[in-house]
């Protein structure tokens, strides 16, 4: 269903329309079997993740992904939840119940993320497991770098949350300093995985299924919503700016608990920026006045929890440079835990109806 005109046309923002797809990146669920390797305290290590179970999720993404209509590609990657940068980065990371997560280390300060030394077993089997999906792809779909969660997401999961809140405020330059360093990981470790990746339709493809002509990495950084625009402006912006200045290309996955940030975002010149519109987020009305003035600088895809969520979007954004992806309902729509599809059956008919 991709049209690369079509797609090209919403990146030079003269779509005539809304480009629409379904954003279900987020139903991806960790492979059961590595979960069943976690130890008995529900720890995983790099040894119990092979590149086979990353394989057979994409399997399963494949026959999903051939039935789903849309204006938009889509990717396989090695993620299926892993926490791959912060297992790098020294957290202990955990699997129970569908759910891989990373959790503080036992030594877990701003000072402590500065001096930590980096795992060497959890970046090669990272690197094992890209390189099954790039060979599994070949001339069959789009391979993305994998999830990789940005400089302050990983701080957030090594000092926990409420300890880097207080970090902001009380310990600004020390913060800058784990920020640097947790920027220089991600770009190290994105320069490996992007160095691997293979054309496929003349281009490339993001995790978060934007087409790009350059070899792309998606950059995100969740935890700025906990940022003012000036501590971002100092902290955060330097850190970002450098990554996306030393790779090929950069596209943004953000959500819309950090809409204060999105104008400084929109200025580091990238193809286009995905944004999850969370049911928590701020008032509708606010967010359509801002993503109106973004769209202006750079093309939008607004990842929506409801398909009414997107129609009034639809209804109250103008068409040039905007894309409306939707979440399928997590409830029986999970895509490699043998859930039901009716999900993607409401899509498809959405789909057609908005496009006829």
């Amino acid at each position: 269903m991709f049209d690369l005109k079509l797609y090209k046309s919403f990146l030079e923002k003269k779509n005539t329309r809304p480009l629409y797809s379904c954003m279900w990146e987020p139903m991806i669920n960790p492979s059961a079997t590595i979960i069943s390797r976690a130890s008995a305290d529900g720890t995983l290590s790099a040894r119990d993740v092979y590149p086979e179970d990353i394989l057979s999720i994409a399997d399963i993404v494949m026959k999903t992904a051939s039935d789903i209509k849309g204006d938009l590609p889509f990717a396989i990657q090695a993620s299926g939840g892993h926490q791959w940068l912060e297992a790098i980065c020294g957290c202990n990371i955990k699997a129970s119940k569908e759910q891989i997560w990373a959790s503080p280390p036992e030594k877990n300060t701003a000072d402590d993320f500065i001096a930590v030394s980096l795992s060497t077993d959890w970046e090669e089997i990272l690197l094992h497991c890209h390189k099954a999906i790039i060979d599994y792809s070949k001339n069959r779909c789009f391979a993305a770098v994998p999830v990789l969660h940005g400089p302050i997401d990983i701080l957030c999961s090594f000092m926990g949350t409420m300890e880097l809140a207080y970090a902001v405020i009380e310990e600004p330059e020390k913060l800058g300093a784990a920020l640097k360093k947790a920027g220089d990981i991600f770009l190290d470790v994105s320069k490996k995985l992007i160095k691997m990746l293979e054309r496929y339709k003349s281009g490339y493809c993001g995790r978060m299924y934007m087409y790009t002509d350059k070899a792309c990495v998606t950059l995100q950084n969740d935890g700025s919503y906990l940022m003012s625009p000036q501590v971002f402006k100092d902290l955060l912006e330097p850190v970002e700016r450098k990554i996306i200045s030393s790779l090929p290309c950069t596209v943004y996955h953000m959500h819309n608990s950090s809409l204060h940030l999105l104008d400084i975002i929109a200025d580091y010149d990238m193809p286009a920026i995905q944004v999850s519109v969370d049911t928590n987020g701020p008032p509708m009305d606010k967010q359509i006045e801002v993503y109106e003035k973004i769209k202006k600088k750079t093309p939008l895809v607004l990842s929506c929890w409801s398909i009414e969520d997107m129609d009034l979007l639809r209804q109250n954004l103008s068409p040039q440079g905007l894309a409306l992806t939707y979440i399928p309902a997590p409830d029986g729509c999970q895509i490699n835990s043998g859930g039901s599809f009716d999900d993607f059956g409401k899509w498809q008919d959405a789909y057609e109806n908005r496009t006829s």
